[in-house]
């Protein structure tokens, strides 16, 4: 019998990356699968709902009020999923660009264990080199540490281990939903619900495993906050703050710092975040962005 995968793909206003990502996965080689999409459109004013029914009638599409975010378009997958009764889900963002074989290397890698939730390798479109293989914790105050990251793809052991993987593209067993439920939207509306889940899902028992075979490619997010605090306006980096589209909108900022840590070491994550912050952005108050970004840089931390 074959098994039944539902992709779920949140967007929002990016209505030719949406139909290229329904494209790609329209390509993807499949052994005894079949695959349904879901585009949980969440208000857009470009058209994509009207494009994505023209052009793909198969595709379901799910039209959200512009409040959903990415923890609320996620969500409304899951329940979709739940209601339909499917195998596998598989999230993915929609500015990704896949290989033939991306879902499938996943699916493999699954069907060695149920209890498995297995996640792409993020590559870089614009040197090839890895941008995430998954992440741990290090230190006493659990930092998390990407694995691998500038690494030669090729030279990635097949099955990584981690404690932390995010939802870029990631294929999860319904086991997992019906056991760990949804996503905590309210908490974490756009940045970190993947943190939160797979950190869950991870107590409860699942093994969190970044497949080497399985590659997506993307460009480093311009709003994570060194690259955003050396590339935009003093202004707008203090809004970004109050903006739950940015990893550092203050209440992800606090709740983020007690995901997988106990209170007090929590407490301790939360206060070296806000001295980080402060510090740069005194920084950046004094060199300008030009001069902030060369320091960046020279310190590593860009990306």
């Amino acid at each position: 019998m074959k098994k039944q995968i539902l992709a779920i793909l949140p967007v929002h206003n990016r209505k030719q990356l949406t139909l290229s990502i329904i494209e790609q996965l329209e390509m993807q080689i499949l052994d005894d699968c079949v695959l349904e999409i879901l585009v949980i459109d969440d208000g857009s004013a470009d058209g994509t709902r009207e494009v994505v029914e023209k052009a793909f009638p198969d595709v379901t599409v799910i039209r959200g009020d512009g409040n959903l975010w990415w923890a609320g378009g996620v969500n409304c997958g899951f329940k979709h999923a739940l209601t339909i009764g499917v195998d596998y889900v598989y999230v993915l963002n929609d500015d990704n660009r896949l290989e033939t074989e991306t879902l499938k290397r996943l699916i493999e890698a699954m069907d060695d264990c149920p209890m498995n939730i297995c996640a792409s390798v993020c590559i870089s479109e614009d040197d090839g080199t890895v941008l995430n293989a998954g992440e741990r914790y290090k230190g006493p105050l659990r930092k998390l540490q990407i694995q691998y990251y500038g690494v030669n793809p090729e030279n990635l052991p097949a099955c990584i281990e981690a404690e932390v993987i995010g939802s870029r593209s990631t294929l999860l067993p319904m086991s997992c939903l019906k056991t760990i439920g949804l996503f905590e939207q309210l908490r974490f509306p756009q940045h970190y619900s993947d943190l939160d889940y797979f950190g869950r899902a991870r107590q409860a028992g699942y093994r969190l495993q970044v497949i080497a075979g399985s590659r997506v490619y993307t460009r480093p997010n311009s709003n994570y906050f060194y690259r955003y605090l050396a590339n935009q306006k003093l202004s707008m980096i203090f809004s970004a703050y109050r903006n739950k589209r940015y990893p550092f909108y203050y209440k992800t900022l606090f709740y983020s710092a007690f995901c997988d840590r106990p209170k007090f070491i929590g407490c301790l994550y939360l206060c070296r975040t806000l001295i980080k912050h402060a510090l740069f952005l005194f920084l950046r108050v004094f060199l300008g962005s030009t001069s902030m970004s060369f320091f960046i840089r020279r310190r590593g931390l860009y990306s």
